[in-house]
């Protein structure tokens, strides 16, 4: 029985000093030394919009909006898709209802 106190003791010490190791000073060996946690606000727009395709078909309607494929009545980075016409978009941004326009095909010239 006494050693088993003797044990005790030490024991019962070290508990209460991890006890006291607050969360955020724990820190995970799986995730890379440099890592750090970004966190964007998720309502913040980009400034800019850009139309770069429109793909028509049935009753399939997807818009390219800054490289990403969207749909009618999606709603991303504080816009919605309200419409996808064969050559534009309307997008509802802060309640503002903005166009966007298919940028002009290059033209081809014959050169006699």
């Amino acid at each position: 029985m006494r050693y088993s106190s003797r044990m005790m003791i030490p024991t019962v010490m070290l508990a209460m000093l991890l006890a006291t190791v607050s969360q955020a000073e724990l820190r995970d060996p799986t995730r890379p030394a440099e890592w750090q946690r970004v966190v964007e606000p998720a309502d913040v727009a980009p400034q800019n919009y850009t139309l770069d395709s429109i793909l028509l078909g049935g009753q399939r309607r997807t818009a390219i909006i800054n490289g990403i494929p969207r749909r009618e009545g999606e709603q991303f980075d504080g816009a919605r898709l309200q419409r996808i016409h064969a050559d534009r978009v309307s997008l509802l941004v802060e309640g503002v209802l903005q166009e966007l326009h298919l940028p002009a095909p290059p033209q081809i010239r014959h050169i006699p």
